[in-house]
């Protein structure tokens, strides 16, 4: 008979019921240098985007809770200071993070960051070829230390790589596998309790200056070393299908708070049903406007609930044409030049009240940049700088796995000889 697996999720009432577990002397000193690189992100992404918006903070565990904190990741370097800039000092003194290997003793700033923000090197085997062996034995003990004895929250990407893809990547197991792994160890302490957190970032617009971003954290999962819980067991396959298990239901939770498609077509389409559904003068917050987006992404894709689940079906041959029909009105209205609240709020605006619109524009343009020249010449050095090491990068650099870590690449020198610029001249 297997064993079964029952994962708990925290809420308001088992919390007043049961006090939360923590590690009696948590240990973990929080560098000082620690605090500036989570300053220096936080000013960083408030000049760069223009909302982030943060939910259910209220779910975070608390100091000396240990906690493996998993997020989706999809936009390199950027999610891993978004998730260390959204928890508050107050809850979290310290949230250590996971990075590849490749990323350490590079000498680069992007290389400081990482090292000063205590993360733990993770070796995968694409990094070093097919003849290399990996062994991440040094970093499982400190992630197993670190939450058995010092009761941190360990930041892990379970989506082994950073893409830019319409849909979430299918979970490694090694989160499950580190669980597990902490719970075995602490079977004989009945009262021990490790928490998972998941997280969803969701960027709208994420190539865009001043774009908007949603984190939304999910009630974490609570896991005890209970004896008929499968995570614990001595049994092989049975802790094997447990860890698959938890892992299934850890992809399905990061999913529910994220836009997850089968294609960027159906996005676009579920984006412009949303759009004519609350159409524009709606009050629609960024956490409502992501789910209901969502919503009409699992109705396209024929899914009745949400991903994961067993209840999913094929899309009718109506749903086909719905989706085909908000597509080909989306191209008319980009060929056009117009936006479907133009199209419902059809009243023709008069020439002469255009051509004011027009003037006052030229005017506001015209005394904005006359205050930006000045800004603009000082800066011309830091981007004539950027210019010269990007296209000197492309003929003699490394290569990169994407272009989203080529982007990452030229923004951690812009930032480093920004710095410096502004420092000597500033």
């Amino acid at each position: 008979m297997p064993h079964l697996t029952t994962f708990h999720t925290s809420d308001s009432d088992s919390t007043q019921s049961s006090p939360p577990y923590r590690v009696p002397h948590p240990s973990t000193h929080t560098p000082l240098a620690y605090h500036g690189v989570i300053s220096l992100f936080r000013f960083v992404l408030a000049i760069f985007f223009s909302r982030i918006v943060i939910e259910n903070i209220d779910q975070i565990p608390t100091n000396g809770q240990p906690t493996i904190v998993l997020v989706n990741h999809s936009n390199s370097l950027t999610d891993a200071l978004i998730i260390m800039s959204s928890i508050p000092r107050h809850v979290r003194r310290m949230l250590r993070m996971t990075a590849k290997a490749t990323h350490f003793r590079r000498g680069t700033f992007s290389s400081w960051l990482i090292e000063k923000a205590g993360s733990i090197p993770l070796q995968r085997a694409k990094d070093y070829g097919p003849q290399a062996t990996v062994d991440n034995s040094l970093a499982r003990k400190l992630l197993i230390k670190a939450l058995c004895e010092q009761g941190d929250a360990v930041c892990m990407f379970p989506e082994g790589i950073s893409r830019y893809h319409p849909a979430l990547a299918p979970l490694k197991t090694g989160a499950a596998r580190i669980a597990s792994d902490v719970l075995y160890q602490q079977r004989d302490h009945p009262k021990f309790e490790l928490k998972i957190l998941t997280c969803s970032i969701t960027y709208l617009h994420r190539q865009n200056f001043r774009s908007d971003v949603l984190v939304s954290f999910q009630a974490p999962l609570r896991l005890r070393p209970t004896p008929e819980q499968g995570l614990v067991s001595d049994d092989v396959e049975v802790r094997k299908e447990a860890i698959n298990s938890l892992t299934t239901t850890l992809t399905d939770r990061i999913r529910s708070g994220t836009l997850d498609s089968p294609s960027w077509e159906i996005i676009k389409a579920a984006n412009l049903a949303r759009t004519i559904y609350a159409p524009f003068g709606t009050r629609l917050g960024l956490g409502p406007h992501i789910r209901l987006t969502q919503r009409f992404i699992d109705a396209f894709a024929g899914r009745s609930n949400r991903p994961g689940t067993e209840d999913i079906k094929e899309p009718t041959e109506e749903t086909d044409r719905l989706v085909t029909s908000l597509l080909d009105y989306q191209r008319r209205l980009f060929q056009l030049g117009i936006k479907d609240e133009r199209v419902a709020n059809n009243r023709l605006v008069h020439r002469r009240v255009l051509f004011k619109r027009l003037i006052v524009r030229l005017a506001g343009s015209a005394f904005l940049a006359s205050i930006c020249l000045p800004g603009l010449s000082l800066w011309m050095p830091a981007f004539g700088t950027a210019w010269y090491f990007a296209e000197r990068q492309k003929r003699t650099g490394r290569k990169f796995e994407s272009i989203t870590e080529f982007d990452h690449f030229l923004l951690s020198k812009l930032s480093f000889r920004s710095f410096l610029f502004n420092l000597t001249f500033g």
